[in-house]
């Protein structure tokens, strides 16, 4: 239900590998996102003097992964085309930029930025062809969502409430029904270890830090409206009752409050405006995205991939 670490930087960043996931743009393939397939007979590996070639190796590949990949590549080719019809050019500086962005996004100190996006590459299998031909989908999307980007004035205000509003860390419990939440508080009214219970009940994701989520800011539209409402309204170290929160229902501890330092009226409003428009420039490129694989014609003659691509498919639709 609530991603514990969540920001606007992280949430960015984690549209942006879901974007690449979904993923591709049109017209020709390019060298460094669809290199040329290697011969059937070409070996792999030598695994205890037996060769391994592309025969045995590549349809695993294609069951595997063959899904998210087709996908790229499909996104790649349609992008490609809208930004040819669109007089378009999307240049190495616009890819550098985007990885800027991602980069920014994860952490104000560059050490800790490069080293957290190495970490995300490796989980998310990202190698250097399949990270740079995101950061170009993504180039290409940007672009050709941009003339129809009107910045939203509550947007903005989210935004600059996110740099200089007052942040509070909070401890939550999430539970199926309020039967299971009423004996929980009752539990932690008579002294039991909120952090204890987090751990041992709670279906968020947060359950493994004993229920700690921290940063919330009052309009941060990472959490349920009813989860910040309640997180505002309570005094340091208070428990609120039961809360639903979607289909669920949620203990909510108060544990302290911070504030960002102040920051100058002018650099606030250019740094509120520049987060805003990438919030909206995201769900742009998305409903883009969206839309250019739901139109693209496919045929797929290789089974593995067409199996990988369905199941990849049939899991998101859940």
């Amino acid at each position: 239900m609530i991603d514990p670490q969540q920001s606007s930087g992280r949430t960015m960043l984690v549209a942006l590998i879901t974007l690449a996931m979904l993923a591709g743009c049109a017209s020709e393939p390019v060298a460094t996102t669809a290199p040329a397939a290697a011969p059937a007979s070409a070996p792999v590996a030598v695994i205890d003097g037996r060769v391994l070639d592309w025969r045995a190796f590549g349809p695993l590949v294609a069951e595997a992964s063959g899904g998210p990949v087709l996908e790229e590549v499909v996104l790649e080719w349609r992008c490609e085309t809208e930004c040819a019809n669109s007089g378009l050019a999307v240049g190495p500086e616009l890819v550098l930029a985007e990885e800027r962005r991602v980069l920014e996004s994860l952490d104000q100190d560059p050490e800790r930025a490069t080293r957290l996006l190495q970490s995300l590459k490796a989980r998310q299998g990202l190698g250097p062809l399949r990270w740079q031909a995101l950061l170009r989908r993504n180039a290409m999307l940007r672009a050709l969502v941009a003339k129809d980007i009107v910045l939203d004035e509550a947007i903005v205000e989210q935004a600059r409430d996110a740099l200089v509003g007052p942040r509070r860390d909070a401890r939550l419990i999430v539970v199926a029904d309020l039967v299971a939440a009423e004996r929980i508080r009752t539990a932690l009214r008579d002294g039991a270890s909120f952090p204890e219970l987090a751990a041992q009940e709670s279906l968020d994701a947060s359950a493994p830090r004993g229920g700690l989520v921290t940063g919330v800011t009052r309009r941060d539209v990472g959490y349920p409206s009813s989860f910040r409402e309640s997180l505002f309204a309570l005094a340091p170290k208070a428990i609120s009752d039961p809360l639903l929160v979607e289909d669920r229902f949620m203990i909510v501890q108060m544990l302290s409050e911070s504030t960002p330092p102040a920051i100058d009226a002018d650099e606030l409003d250019r740094r509120a405006r520049g987060r805003a428009r990438i919030a909206q420039e995201r769900v742009a490129m998305e409903r883009l995205a969206d839309r250019l694989l739901r139109t693209t014609s496919l045929s797929i003659f290789d089974e593995a991939a067409k199996s990988s691509l369905d199941r990849m498919r049939t899991e998101r639709a859940r």
